[in-house]
């Protein structure tokens, strides 16, 4: 099960906006200024204490108000009002807001406008009311970018991306969020950068691509550990333990989750520590904990209801859904019974009812995400209770949800999205380099002028820092031929930039060592690098014997592609030809450390076809690199794998049978795929047969 992931549009970080908005943006009298800072102390302090002072402090609030003049300082009050409204009616706090819009428009306080309407459009994603919500904080988006204003759009844009995120549309939250990181760095403000980082981290999770959400999220957690940012930084630990979970390293992930939890639990956070005990448990499912999950699961619920978090009461109802049939289809009939008090087929119908529960609130969010994964589960429990057609049916959903959110397209605009990023961070640089050369240029003409007139002696030293310059520059190309495919190179060249491609036939391969842990644990950290770059060396020579693009290592993992930049036929052959003469060089090692007596390494490698998005990333360190379902699939081939063994999909099966000699396995269960078809490479045909 995936887990659920973290974002940073809760209801206390709605209220610092606004108060942090007063206090930066606005000049107040010095009695509205104490008691802005007065509210500001309270809110802070009595996070952990509930409510009991709000009734009091709005009564305040608004006799401040009626006796304040209409000027910008009533405006910034109202605000105030509207966050304290909030924690009793948020319906009462739109009011307030819709009355600070009309106040704004009055006296022509333009960043009243747009305030008021960021500010109602978070109190209505707070309802759910999320098309209206999106309209307001629109509204407020192209206002703050007609002013100029890089603080207020970051906002605007970051609680955009968080709605977006939330109904499953991942392509225009990450659009929201780039933009909102982008506006929040030319203002430096390291708070925001920090959220809009961890929620891009958040966004990729859901898109299961694991290994980028982690870069995204260790950049966040980097921030909030300097800053002292502790609300945040325990949602950033909480993604970073989902990230690690999914990725099979749950000992690893169940530290995160305490760390994040133990946070939670001291600023008592119920919405938060609800969200955790759904995560904590996945994996308690995982080691068959069925009892202690199950409880998990039913307080996570009651906190969900608790601070009516409907995504989360979702995300509840969809766990317990998933596990009651986990349960059923994995355990005993008399553990079922010891864990719920039912019979299978009466835990199996409360498992559908739950199913219905989380659809019923999906759809109330629009959260497409959501749907889909609730269609499925539903689907696999009528299955089980043998109604096969309404099971077919809500399988039709669940595929047509799939489709919407995974389609190749949207994996495109998605890595074109992060590219467009790190191209135009990239292009800023360029020009403010450019500028500085310019006038480095400018006087090197003047010095050169002023040198002919003066001494030949001169002359002679621009001619050597010219030849200086020009040696340098050849440098930088064959550095740059070393890093990136010829043809990317120069299209970077030519353009400033390079483009990203869908290629639709690419032949992907994954290694891994296996216990590489273990292994190193027993080596001194010069030998283990000594033999990492050993059999590193030798893969690149490999790969570009066969003419395969390395991609990456990651680790102790290997990545390479077939296919790629310039499209050709045989990349499928070429992959697997590859593979044997990795496990041969493997084998070879392997024999060497033995009869020395020395730890040794072992090797998976799995490999599939299909298409992907590639590309360059970076600013200061171009990465030519690749992204699609495509790769994640390579990858859970190689995780399916055996020491020794080159695992390849069907697809890639079809493309090579001809050329190789290969043993069905069968369906093989591929963590996030389901069962998948998969074959063991034996070795080529013209060898077996002769």
């Amino acid at each position: 099960m995936k887990k659920v992931a973290h974002s940073y549009q809760k209801k206390r970080v709605k209220t610092i906006w606004a108060l942090t908005f007063v206090l930066c943006h606005n000049t107040l009298s010095m009695k509205h200024t104490s008691i802005i800072l007065t509210l500001l102390i309270v809110i802070t302090s009595n996070w952990s204490q509930g409510q009991k002072d709000t009734s009091r402090m709005i009564d305040s609030l608004r006799q401040v108000i009626s006796q304040s003049p209409e000027d910008s300082n009533k405006v910034s009050l109202m605000i105030q009002l509207a966050t304290y409204c909030s924690y009793v009616d948020s319906h009462e706090a739109i009011k307030v807001m819709d009355e600070g819009i009309l106040l704004s428009e009055k006296l022509q306080y333009h960043r009243g406008i747009r305030a008021c309407h960021g500010m109602k459009g978070m109190l209505l994603s707070s309802l759910g009311e999320y098309k209206q919500s999106v309209a307001e904080l629109e509204l407020s988006l192209q206002l703050a970018i007609e002013a100029n204003d890089q603080l207020d759009a970051g906002r605007a844009g970051g609680v955009l991306g968080s709605i977006m995120h939330q109904q499953g549309r991942y392509p225009e939250a990450l659009d929201y969020n780039f933009k909102a990181l982008k506006s929040f760095e030319l203002v430096k403000d390291s708070i925001s950068i920090a959220a809009s980082l961890s929620n891009i981290g958040a966004i990729y999770q859901e898109l299961e691509n694991y290994e980028e959400a982690l870069n995204w999220l260790y950049k966040a957690k980097a921030i909030e550990e300097k800053l002292g940012l502790h609300e945040y930084l325990g949602n950033t630990l909480s993604n970073i333990g989902s990230c690690l979970s999914n990725l099979g390293k749950n000992e690893e992930a169940l530290q995160q989750y305490e760390e994040s939890y133990k946070i939670f639990v001291r600023i008592e956070d119920t919405y938060a520590q609800a969200e955790l005990l759904v995560n904590i448990s996945t994996i308690l499912i995982e080691k068959k904990e069925y009892s202690k999950a199950h409880q998990n699961y039913l307080e996570a619920l009651r906190l969900a209801k608790q601070d009516d978090a409907k995504n989360t009461i979702a995300a509840c109802h969809f766990a317990l859904a998933d596990e009651l049939y986990t349960i059923v289809t994995s355990a005993t009939s008399e553990e079922v019974q010891e864990i719920t008090s039912l019979d299978n087929n009466q835990t199996l119908l409360l498992a559908l009812a739950h199913a219905d529960s989380s659809l019923s609130f999906n759809q109330e969010l629009d959260n497409l995400s959501g749907l889909m994964k609730s269609y499925r589960c539903k689907s696999k429990i009528l299955e089980k209770l043998g109604r096969m057609d309404e099971a077919l049916k809500a399988h039709q959903e669940y595929s047509a949800f799939k489709d919407s959110i995974f389609h190749i397209e949207k994996d495109k605009k998605i890595a074109q999205t992060s590219m467009q990023y790190e191209f135009d961070k990239k292009t800023a640089a360029a020009e403010a380099e450019q500028q500085k050369k310019d006038i480095r240029e400018k006087n090197i003409r003047n010095s050169i002028i002023i040198g002919l007139l003066a001494t030949l002696v001169f002359l002679i030293v621009v001619l050597i820092q010219r030849n200086r310059i020009s040696k340098e520059k050849k440098r930088s190309e064959e550095l740059l031929l070393n890093i990136l495919p010829e043809e990317v190179a120069e299209e970077l060249k030519s353009k400033g930039e390079a483009d990203a491609v869908l290629i639709d036939h690419v032949t992907v391969l994954f290694t891994d060592f296996k216990g590489f842990t273990a292994i190193s644990a027993n080596m001194s950290p010069k030998e283990l690098v000594k033999d990492l770059h050993d059999c590193f060396s030798a893969f690149d020579r490999i790969m570009e014997k066969h003419g395969m693009e390395k991609i990456k290592t990651i680790g102790d993992a290997y990545m390479a592609a077939g296919g790629l930049p310039t499209p050709n036929k045989t990349h499928a052959e070429d992959a697997v030809k590859a593979a044997n003469e990795m496990i041969a060089f493997i084998e070879e090692g392997k024999r060497k450390k033995i009869a020395q007596q020395l730890p040794y390494f072992e090797i998976r490698i799995g490999i599939h076809t299909g298409p992907v998005v590639a590309g360059i990333v970076g600013v200061k360190k171009f990465q030519y690199d690749i992204w699609g379902d495509t790769v994640n699939t390579a990858a859970r081939m190689e995780s399916s794998g055996e020491p020794g063994k080159v695992n390849i999909s069907e697809t890639t099966y079809a493309l090579v049978k001809d050329q190789f000699q290969c043993v069905a396995r069968g369906r093989i269960a591929a963590k996030g795929k389901g069962e998948m078809e998969m074959y063991f490479v034996e070795g080529s045909k013209s060898t077996t047969n002769g």
